[in-house]
């Protein structure tokens, strides 16, 4: 199945800042010349910016255009899969409540355990 317009164009800008023809911060061509020299519309353009966006690869600064985003080396890294342990061992609970109320003081880690919808979402018979 061939991929959509947007996705191909976006994919070629991705390509070009991994290749380093756009570098951290460099502003990128604006819609209108992009439309002129690919030949994509606007909306396929703003399309592919958006999912760039969405990848973390572009920001959009208002009305100054589209960056490559600033991104550390520290977030680029893959996560690492932990070692698989086939040995038996006791876990204790205290140690692990312990353990996640000193992490929900970091700020990179949001809880959802607690999270309940509006009652106006819930399907309840009046």
């Amino acid at each position: 199945m061939k991929e959509p317009a947007y996705i191909n164009f976006a994919n070629t800008i991705a390509k070009m800042i991994d290749d380093g023809i756009y570098k951290s911060g460099d502003k990128l061509p604006s819609l209108r010349s992009l439309h002129k020299k690919k030949g994509l519309s606007i909306g396929t353009i703003l399309q592919a910016l958006n999912y760039l966006m969405n990848k973390g690869l572009v920001i959009s600064k208002e009305k100054s255009g589209y960056f490559v985003n600033n991104r550390s080396k520290k977030e680029l890294l893959l996560p690492k899969a932990l070692p698989v342990s086939l040995s038996e061992h006791s876990v204790h609970i205290d140690q692990l409540l312990q353990k996640l109320s000193v992490d929900t003081i970091n700020r990179d880690f949001v809880s959802f355990a607690i999270a309940l919808p509006d009652n106006k979402l819930l399907p309840f018979n009046s």
